[in-house]
């Protein structure tokens, strides 16, 4: 075998391995913040408080409410924010420290992808689905990313394997 097929061949296990690598963290993060959700008591209270949006007339409720309430619960902190403009825009100025491009996506994934389970869960609750999914392969492809962006050769290989997995 020729060195440059040795160093293809150790990329793309490299590769494999921080694609799987992503994936479970991913997988447990979820998981933890289930846990975490599911034991305590939450300290940001403020996102429960989800008035109608200014412009649009209320939503119908959802055939399964429970469902959307526990997908809801996991909008806190920042992730209030991105949900609300992806739902009714900018509405206060509050709303304009955040950039458009993940609450742009939501809305996007909201109604295509998941538009079926909005009768289902709720708008707000796909939203919140459509967030995480979005946020989540931007991080398994950041990851890859990162790899290919420092696999420079025999010697950084290696390297950008251990500062993707860090």
């Amino acid at each position: 075998m020729t060195s440059k097929s040795q160093l293809e061949l150790l990329n793309s296990s490299h590769q494999s391995k921080v694609l799987k690598a992503a994936i479970f963290s991913r997988f447990v993060l979820f998981i933890l913040s289930i846990l975490w959700r599911t034991l305590l008591a939450p300290y940001d209270t403020s996102a429960s408080l989800n008035p109608t949006c200014r412009r649009n007339p209320p939503l119908p409720s959802p055939l399964l409410p429970s469902l959307g309430s526990a997908i809801e619960n996991g909008v806190i902190w920042d992730s209030v924010y991105f949900v609300r403009i992806a739902q009714c825009g900018y509405e206060y100025e509050q709303s304009y420290a955040f950039l458009p491009l993940l609450p742009a996506c939501i809305f996007a994934f909201s109604r295509t992808v998941f538009a079926p389970l909005d009768t289902i869960i709720g708008y707000r609750a796909v939203l919140a689905l459509s967030g995480y999914v979005v946020c989540n392969v931007a991080f398994i492809f950041t990851a890859m990313y990162f790899y290919s962006y420092y696999f420079e050769g025999p010697q950084c290989c290696i390297v950008g394997f251990h500062f993707v997995l860090l």
